[in-house]
């Protein structure tokens, strides 16, 4: 309950079962997961750690996907007294959120080229 409550006040709202950074569109741009499961999901008091997820083909087109992302993530890792690591468990490094930022750009654009475009109906029936 905390950990909702503390995901809530930074700004993620109940989107189905998932607790999701939203969009102006009401898309989920982000999505959170404790230790890798659906928030509804965990049965123990513990949580070792809140995952974001970041699902390219269902969010919408972001030229600042990962930066806004990782914004979040410092907030909620300065307000939880926690880190923000990677996906290899080690910390997000100062600097790197505009060149991760270039790739998926560049990841939305290939998607795009081969006649998917993300966060839209189609392509959430593929991706998911």
């Amino acid at each position: 309950a905390d950990l909702n409550r503390a995901l809530e006040e930074a700004g993620f709202q109940r989107h189905g079962p998932q607790l999701a950074w939203m969009s102006e569109q009401g898309i989920p741009r982000f999505t959170a997961l404790y230790n890798g499961r659906l928030p509804g999901e965990v049965q123990s008091a513990g949580v070792d750690r809140i995952d974001l997820v970041l699902d390219l083909p269902n969010s919408p087109p972001d030229d600042q996907a990962f930066s806004r992302m990782a914004s979040v993530g410092r907030h909620l890792a300065a307000n939880l007294d926690a880190q923000l690591l990677d996906d290899q468990g080690r910390p997000v490094a100062d600097g790197v959120d505009q060149a991760i930022d270039k790739q998926l750009h560049e990841c939305y654009q290939r998607l795009e080229a081969a006649g998917f475009s993300a966060g839209e109906f189609r392509s959430s029936r593929l991706f998911s």
